[in-house]
């Protein structure tokens, strides 16, 4: 399978290393952390109205399950959020001010959306795809990974050279590192469903064992060096990693390409009807139009906001059904 690589033929030394640099970021920041921070902050229209105007700003309130916080501190995240929604709020004077909730589990998220105690909702789809019985959503957003494209899975294991050329059947029995992020989440799904596809049993079963692993690069390196039979990670992380060390490119063979998937949805409860809201999703498609947008954007590894329909989840959801 080939990848893609960048010509550097029309880029000076100092654009080329900027634009390495902002994808090395969206490789090595921790996906669950940032897009739960940018989530916030692309919902985030103002940061609270001024109190000389008088006028109280109404709360956006987005709700997160507690695992999307893994490793940082709510309060920092929080401060964050506030920081970030003021600089991008000064350009589009809107008047809302966000605020995070932290849910145990999603049974009080869609309790909490019922009785109209948050506004919207930021999550993995293997977490909404659990809501969509109980609470109608609308409008809905996806988040397109760099190169403008949904998130594609691959699974890797070391070059053979002149030797026959890895399978998923010659992988049996051994050790696979899932990259494990809500970015990912689709991965051992649709990896499951082409092991049933060629009559083989579920990863859990195929492999000796899996591993999951939160950082893209502990998820490459040990299959790099052969200390592990094969990776699951992200097609676009793979080929970052692959364009900053061409090396790791030539010494690593991909089993299997995933199609485009949507492993993140961002949405509106359906009553939610406030003036604001036309305003506010304009700000959400229009981030990447704006320098601050752009690096709110960078933060949870994605190059824009579009909205996104429920036919557009179809083939996503189809994988999550799968026995």
């Amino acid at each position: 399978m080939s990848t893609t690589t960048m010509s550097n033929d029309r880029r000076t030394p100092v654009a080329d290393l900027l634009v390495r640099g902002r994808r090395w970021l969206r490789c090595v920041c921790r996906p669950a952390v940032w897009s739960t921070l940018a989530a916030l902050l692309i919902l985030s229209p103002r940061a609270g109205a001024s109190s000389d105007e008088g006028v109280a700003s109404e709360t956006v309130r987005v709700a997160f399950t507690s695992s999307m916080f893994a490793d940082v501190n709510e309060n920092d995240a929080r401060a964050a959020l506030r920081v970030w929604a003021r600089a991008i709020t000064v350009e589009r004077d809107l008047d809302a001010e966000p605020d995070a909730l932290v849910f145990p589990d999603l049974e009080s998220i869609s309790a909490a959306l019922l009785a109209g105690e948050v506004e919207a909702i930021a999550l993995p789809l293997t977490e909404f795809v659990t809501l969509l019985d109980k609470v109608e959503f609308d409008p809905l957003f996806r988040m397109y990974d760099h190169g403008g494209e949904d998130t594609r899975y691959v699974l890797l294991a070391p070059a053979t050279g002149a030797a026959p050329a890895q399978t998923l059947a010659s992988l049996a029995g051994g050790d696979l590192i899932a990259l494990d992020t809500a970015q990912s989440c689709l991965a051992l799904p649709w990896l499951n469903h082409l092991l049933a596809q060629e009559g083989l049993p579920s990863a859990d079963a195929h492999f000796g064992q899996v591993t999951p692993e939160g950082k893209l690069s502990r998820a490459v390196l040990p299959v790099f060096f052969k200390k592990t039979a094969a990776c699951l990670v992200t097609l676009q992380g793979f080929e970052t990693m692959q364009e900053l060390n061409p090396q790791i490119g030539r010494q690593l063979q991909p089993i299997a390409v995933s199609p485009p998937l949507i492993p993140r949805v961002v949405a509106f409860r359906a009553n939610y009807d406030a003036p604001q809201l036309p305003a506010v999703i304009e700000a959400i498609t229009e981030l990447q139009l704006s320098p601050k947008g752009e690096q709110i954007l960078l933060m949870f590894q994605s190059e824009s906001v579009s909205p996104l329909s429920m036919e557009d989840l179809a083939e996503s959801l189809k994988l999550l059904a799968s026995p």
